[in-house]
């Protein structure tokens, strides 16, 4: 991590807190870039980097658990059985991770593997209703 100079601007190199290098272009001045790092150290330890605090980071069985409660009252008696069914005994288990760690790789892992066991329609099924908790996260 550091401060270093290239074609006249001063950069900045860092690695935040998932292990990941960043640089990035601060200006003409050293001490704005010195101050610059400062402060992305600094929000690194305190996990508040790019904006992204640690009490936020959902697991996804805790999100999943607040999306079956958000559209029990929107959806019918027997259709929220059968959502039930498909997140409590296929999703939760299958994505043990915060929600924003949910990869389109995990998810391919997910529908070949559920396509060995089961038709192409169920696994659509599960699909739509992850799609659908994806898009309520992000709301």
């Amino acid at each position: 991590m550091g401060v270093f100079k290239r074609h006249g601007n001063y950069w900045i190199d860092y690695y935040d807190g998932d292990g990941r290098r960043h640089r990035k272009k601060i200006g003409p001045q050293k001490k704005v870039a010195r101050h610059a790092l400062k402060d992305v150290q600094v929000k690194i330890a305190k996990g508040e980097y790019l904006g992204i605090y640690e009490e936020r980071k959902t697991p996804f069985k805790v999100f999943a658990e607040k999306y079956l409660k958000m559209i029990a009252p929107t959806v019918a008696p027997t259709s929220l059985e059968r959502f039930k069914g498909i997140v409590n005994n296929h999703l939760i288990p299958a994505f043990s991770c915060y929600v924003y760690k949910v990869s389109k790789k995990a998810i391919q892992e997910y529908i070949q593997k559920r396509s060995e066991e089961v038709e192409p329609a169920t696994v659509n099924h599960e699909m739509k209703r992850l799609r659908h908790m994806m898009n309520k996260a992000i709301e």
